[in-house]
């Protein structure tokens, strides 16, 4: 086993029993629902709703250059290059959810079951196995379009991109929604109540709210976030708030200021009363505008098909889902343990 530029794993990953390769189509052509990547080996496992834990060796007899997503367009590893006649083996935990990405849009279904996909520059893949995963820690997210399972071609989020950074037994579930607001997803049976009913003791769940609350008073919008949260804290779960992605237009400063309050702001106030953290995503994207020439640039060249300056696309989601990444890894230590290295 070895690798080169090759994300590395925290313990050595055990090979599969059986190897389940005859469950995927090698050289496939892609389907007409849109993926990141150009994939030319797609893996169909079937089952039900659940987390699954699955293996893959990744690599063979010449220099191989891989990537590897699951249901609706989730990266679940980063590039994986591989030097000829090496191989790398890892593990991953995929969230099947019907439909696969945002939960009550109306956007198609997917496929039943564990779906697995890859592509790349190179790709090659030796083997594959799968099983349920016996004890999932899942980390929900829960938020708007910015945050969602995006489904349209040239659109991607920084919740669809988090399951990458994260080795077993993390699952990342991603409920968000577009056009929640704190109002509409807290009081969804399909959106909050779905993640409510699920919440078990050692689980997370990252809160991010606030494009759409441009309306809501901030007694309501605080009301709504301390509810998710407390009813987190009840399950024996961990509540993140995280603050909105910055807009590409208009510049940082207020954009995300209303009425009635700074929402930032009012969210980071919420985490030290409820003593929880924060992680600050409008800061971080707003410094992030000026590294690569502003938010124009930032929206030709990371947001969605280059004219959207709220929705990112797929380099736009790869950056800000490493912010979430590192804010994790500087704030919430008993989540940090289970990121890839």
């Amino acid at each position: 086993m070895g690798g080169a530029g090759s994300p590395s794993n925290p313990a050595p990953v055990t090979a599969c029993a059986t190897n389940e390769l005859s469950m995927c189509k090698m050289n496939a052509t892609p389907a007409s629902v849109s993926f990141s990547i150009p994939y030319s080996v797609e893996c169909h496992f079937g089952g039900n709703p659940g987390n699954y834990e699955v293996t893959v060796e990744l690599g063979g007899a010449g220099a191989a250059d891989t990537q590897v997503e699951a249901e609706r367009r989730r990266p679940m590893l980063p590039d994986v290059m591989t030097t000829a006649g090496k191989t790398e083996r890892y593990s991953f935990v995929v969230n099947v959810r019907s439909p696969e990405g945002e939960p009550i849009q109306g956007v198609p279904a997917g496929i039943a079951g564990l779906d697995v996909y890859f592509g790349g520059a190179t790709p090659q893949l030796t083997s594959i196995c799968h099983q349920a995963a016996a004890a999932p820690v899942v980390l929900y997210v829960a938020g708007d379009s910015t945050v969602c399972d995006q489904y349209t071609d040239g659109y991607a989020s920084w919740g669809q991109h988090l399951p990458q950074f994260f080795v077993s037994p993390v699952s990342v579930a991603n409920y968000a929604d577009s056009g929640e607001s704190s109002v509409s997803f807290s009081r969804s049976a399909s959106l909050w109540g779905a993640i409510k009913s699920r919440l078990k003791a050692g689980d997370f769940v990252l809160l991010e709210m606030g494009h759409n609350d441009k309306t809501t008073s901030k007694a309501n919008f605080e009301a709504n976030m301390t509810g998710m949260a407390n009813d987190a804290k009840a399950a024996g779960a961990t509540a993140i708030l995280v603050t909105p992605i910055s807009r590409a237009n208009g510049g940082c400063a207020g954009q995300l200021t209303t009425a009635a309050m700074d929402i930032p702001q009012t969210l980071k106030d919420l985490g030290k009363t409820l003593n929880i953290p924060v992680i600050d995503l409008t800061t971080a994207t707003c410094t992030w505008f000026a590294t690569v020439g502003g938010p124009a640039a930032a929206e030709a060249a990371y947001y969605a098909r280059g004219s959207d300056p709220t929705h990112t696309g797929p380099k736009g989601a790869q950056i800000f889902a490493g912010f979430v990444r590192d804010a994790i890894k500087a704030q919430v230590p008993e989540l940090a343990k289970y990121l890839r290295q």
